[in-house]
């Protein structure tokens, strides 16, 4: 009985406060142990997309954007890009495709003049030999200028989209023929490459 007697309030609270104390470091161990496993490539990699995409709108705006390579795999492996001169890139029609079009336009239209100039009901007459040679010229340009914009190779989906909607222009009428199919599919093809690479 007479140890109990030492057994006071205060000392309770005390033990209480001692066996809180040496229970802490326990946690505090468990918890530095989670914190020091490793994070899974991944998830750095989003944390870190996420870090950069908030860091980017908050600079000019939100004017730029990023691209990045793995290191060792770009000769430039973190390139920053200007997103409205992205954008009006895609929108942009190459003026080469413009040009080409342009160009077999006009041939159409003296190819027509030629048609004309040798119609015997037209002209109510024989063609001449120089209506012929110019009617067979005309009909190789034409030839030639719509096989040049089947061959064109259009680098964005504006140019795209203006090639495809010309050629339709003229398949309502008739048929490419297999030296135009072919034409057309390798202008396809590497564009495909080119992307693969």
């Amino acid at each position: 009985m007479a140890e109990l007697a030492h057994i006071t309030r205060r000392g309770i609270l005390k033990g209480i406060a001692t066996s809180s104390v040496v229970a802490v470091p326990s946690v505090a161990a468990a918890s530095s142990e989670l914190a020091h496993e490793p994070e899974h490539p991944w998830e750095t990699a989003r944390r870190l997309a996420h870090e950069l995409s908030d860091v980017l709108r908050a600079t000019d705006d939100g004017r730029w954007f990023a691209t990045i390579y793995p290191a060792d795999q770009h000769e430039y492996p973190i390139m920053f890009g200007d997103i409205k001169s992205q954008e009006d890139a895609r929108n942009y029609v190459d003026t080469r495709l413009s040009a080409l079009i342009g160009a077999h336009r006009e041939a159409v239209e003296i190819f027509s003049s030629a048609c004309d100039a040798t119609d015997r009901i037209a002209i109510g007459r024989e063609p001449s030999k120089a209506a012929w040679r110019r009617y067979t010229k005309a009909s190789r340009d034409e030839e030639k200028s719509f096989l040049a914009v089947c061959e064109f190779r259009p680098m964005n989906d504006a140019t795209r989209s203006v090639k495809a909607k010309y050629l339709q222009e003229f398949t309502r009428h008739t048929q490419l023929n297999e030296v135009q199919v072919a034409a057309l599919l390798s202008s396809m093809l590497s564009r495909i490459t080119s992307l693969m690479r």
